[in-house]
């Protein structure tokens, strides 16, 4: 599964150099609920949008330190901080 995934993400980067965007619907977890979205991975980075457009998130690559994908239905990122 882990090869999978890898694959998926050299793909999506793969079409990011060429233009294309890859977009994935999501839930993204919350505390006190979740939030469904999109995912967008495209040339310029990674970026959610809720589908009620109250959060909207972008990590340019250089600003993404880890990505972890041990589980086959979890993303997570961990980016570098922010100011």
């Amino acid at each position: 599964m882990l090869k999978f995934l890898l694959a998926l993400l050299l793909c999506a980067a793969s079409a990011a150099q060429a233009g294309e965007a890859f977009r994935f619907p999501v839930v993204r977890d919350k505390f006190l609920r979740d939030e469904s979205g999109q995912l967008t991975m495209d040339d310029e980075g990674i970026r959610y949008r809720s589908d009620n457009g109250k959060t909207s998130l972008e990590f340019a690559y250089v600003d993404i330190r880890k990505v972890n994908l041990s589980r086959p239905d979890v993303i997570r990122l961990q980016t570098y901080d922010r100011l």
